[in-house]
């Protein structure tokens, strides 16, 4: 074939190719930049994206020195909660643990070297885990005995009066002024409520007179001032002994000369020598209340009274 003819199918095929590689790289670019426009373009229909709502804002944790009991778990739940209201900057325990770390101070930055020096290794082996870091500083500053003590405290607790005395207690402050000034001067210790209510029972019929009918006063004209005097001292005078004190110009109250019984120097303030009167017949009942309960060596007929059952 001639030379010339090749050179010139050659020169033809050379053109095609090139006006094919330029619409290739024109196609190219065309699809490139229809791609970069879509892009670009706003999307219509899709939904907004909506910012990340921020959590609270809380207070790092204050500086913890090593002081055990309550200040170490309130620096505790400090750590805690920033951690929890700051999740995305603690991805992992080790991220946890350095923050807690952080915060220590003195004795209890020292003592926690051991684990400072595991985590500044960028991969720990074994990994560290919050939860031990958690377990092992509650162990450390934790007051460990406030559970126990918590826990034994309600099986110290014990009454400290029986059930018993404290219904004599009560039993007794629930009777009348006489009767409990009769219980006093009786000086007795009662064990039991039947004790107590069996002896109340007694004074009480003596005092009420339910041992018998009340006995009439005979009729007599007014005694003398100084006789009455005497009688709440010693009981009543004889006529023969009010007049051997008159004629010996003695007073009937210390049956000393020189005064009368209503100018005595021993003569009490007013009002307490009905006091005194009211003792001295608690007294005499009593007494006899007492030598009645041991001539009969029972409970007679005083477990029962004008005022019904007693409470037993």
């Amino acid at each position: 074939m001639d030379p010339a003819a090749l050179q010139q199918q050659l020169a033809d095929l050379m053109a095609v190719v090139n006006e094919e590689r330029a619409l290739r790289r024109q196609a190219e670019a065309e699809h490139q930049e229809a791609e970069e426009a879509q892009a670009q373009a706003p999307q219509v229909g899709a939904p907004a994206v909506q910012p990340a709502a921020r959590g609270p804002k809380v207070a790092v944790p204050d500086k913890f020195d090593g002081v055990r009991g309550t200040k170490a778990e309130v620096f505790a739940g400090q750590v805690n909660l920033y951690m929890a209201a700051n999740p995305t900057a603690f991805p992992d325990d080790r991220a946890r643990i350095i923050f807690a770390l952080s915060y220590l101070t003195g004795q209890a930055s020292a003592r926690a070297q051991p684990w400072m020096l595991r985590t500044c290794v960028p991969v720990p082996d074994p990994p560290v885990v919050y939860h031990n870091f958690a377990t092992a500083f509650g162990a450390m500053y934790y007051d460990t005995e406030m559970k126990t003590k918590a826990e034994r405290a309600p099986r110290l607790l014990k009454q400290t009066r029986s059930e018993e005395a404290t219904l004599v207690s009560h039993y007794t402050q629930g009777l009348k002024r006489d009767i409990r000034l009769a219980l006093v001067l009786a000086q007795t210790t009662f064990a039991t409520l039947h004790e107590v209510s069996n002896l109340a029972l007694k004074i009480d019929n003596e005092i009420g007179g339910a041992e018998g009918p009340a006995e009439v006063p005979p009729t007599t004209a007014p005694a003398d001032p100084n006789a009455m005097d005497l009688s709440a001292m010693r009981g009543s005078l004889s006529s023969v002994e009010r007049t051997t004190l008159m004629r010996k110009g003695q007073c009937f109250r210390c049956e000393k000369k020189g005064h009368i019984a209503r100018d005595c120097p021993d003569k009490p303030e007013k009002g307490k020598d009905k006091l005194a009167i009211r003792i001295s017949e608690l007294e005499g009942q009593l007494q006899r209340l007492t030598l009645d309960q041991g001539t009969s060596g029972g409970d007679g007929r005083a477990d029962q009274s004008k005022n019904g059952d007693a409470w037993v």
